[in-house]
């Protein structure tokens, strides 16, 4: 009997976001867009008449996310005709009775793992059974159930874990894939990053990126077991991503230089839709201002942050004294050498002249 999944999990739907950039716009954006992505995979599901939507934890950022959220994505579940969901609570949104995870009233079409122990479910139609396990407390540092899982070989065998496969060490459910070999799948979540751990286990990631922490691509699994041979594959299906560039600016690079460089990074279209941030590192030459720079390209991104606290003003220290070692400038100077040179002292040394030398223009 053939079964077709769709393999997600960390949507962690009601997180709050905070960005550098002042105002809550981009917070809300990216709130509105986890909602988006989220209903992109259930009209996957439902045009392509999937047959099982597996969620592998932490489908809400915690156990207090508002009411209003988990009725929302409950109702939204309800209006799959085929799709049959099935979830795992992980270390963000723990079950329990009295959790509002607990309270809303779940569709039928809709299995929810409770108890903290390994629990399974059963689809005749299907001929597949889906175990899986809840978390009901912060922390595991191991199983809390033997290693040792016996299948039924006549039916398409699923597993769904929330945990930790690349430590033995940890207190977030460590897991060795090897001990689940006997499953057609196993579908894992926790690690925001989409990866494969064997032909068979594979972390699906978080559908979107949620921070600069999480660049790359983002989405789902999508997969077919057929005579216990499971065939997937990772969809991207993130609205925008996180991108985090470096660059290496030298003195000889004028603004204008800087500024077309950074321009280069991307296409425009690419440019108006994902999160930047972008370091730069190097000497720059003293007359180009790193603030009017954020001010410029600010414009040609959705979201932009320009770091320079890994750059240096290229200022001749030798120069600057012997032209200036009778006023304040040279005074400072010698002062700042009587310290032992070190890269704090330097860069305090940078930065105390560039203010000088502003200052000294303005008067």
């Amino acid at each position: 009997m053939k079964v077709s999944f769709i393999h997600t999990g960390d949507l962690h739907m009601g997180r709050q976001f905070h960005f550098n950039r002042r105002g809550d716009i981009y917070g809300k954006n990216k709130r509105l867009d986890l909602w988006e992505t989220f209903e992109k995979i259930l009209n996957t599901a439902e045009k392509n008449q999937i047959d099982l939507l597996l969620i592998a934890g932490d489908l809400f950022d915690s156990d207090e996310v508002d009411i209003m959220e988990i009725e929302r994505v409950a109702e939204k579940f309800s209006r799959l005709t085929t799709t049959r969901v099935v979830i795992c609570a992980g270390n963000h949104d723990c079950y329990s009775s009295l959790s509002l995870f607990g309270l809303v009233d779940w569709p039928d079409n809709v299995t929810l793992f409770k108890t903290g122990k390994l629990e399974s479910v059963y689809f005749p139609d299907l001929k597949t059974e889906v175990y899986g396990m809840s978390w009901v407390k912060k922390a595991y540092t191991d199983l809390p159930f033997p290693r040792g899982i016996a299948v039924n070989p006549e039916c398409n065998n699923i597993l769904m874990l929330h945990g930790d496969a690349y430590s033995r060490q940890t207190d977030y459910l460590p897991i060795d894939v090897s001990d689940f070999s006997n499953f057609d799948y196993v579908a894992l979540g926790h690690i925001h990053k989409p990866e494969y751990l064997s032909e068979t286990a594979a972390y699906c990631g978080s559908p979107e990126g949620l921070s600069f922490g999480e660049s790359g691509d983002h989405g789902v699994i999508v997969g077919k077991i057929d005579a216990h041979k499971c065939v997937s594959e990772f969809v991207p299906i993130q609205k925008r991503r996180y991108v985090d560039l470096e660059f290496e600016v030298t003195p000889e690079m004028s603004f204008d230089t800087i500024k077309e460089q950074i321009l280069a990074c991307d296409t425009e279209e690419n440019r108006m839709k994902n999160y930047y941030r972008v370091t730069l590192k190097g000497y720059v030459d003293p007359e180009v201002s790193v603030d009017w720079l954020k001010d410029e390209l600010q414009p040609s991104f959705y979201y932009f942050e320009l770091n320079d606290k890994a750059l240096e003003v290229d200022l001749d220290i030798d120069l600057l004294l012997k032209e200036n070692r009778d006023n304040m400038i040279g005074k400072f100077i010698q002062e700042m050498l009587l310290e032992e040179v070190s890269p704090i002292t330097k860069k305090a040394l940078y930065y105390g002249l560039e203010g000088i030398l502003k200052e000294k223009v303005i008067l």
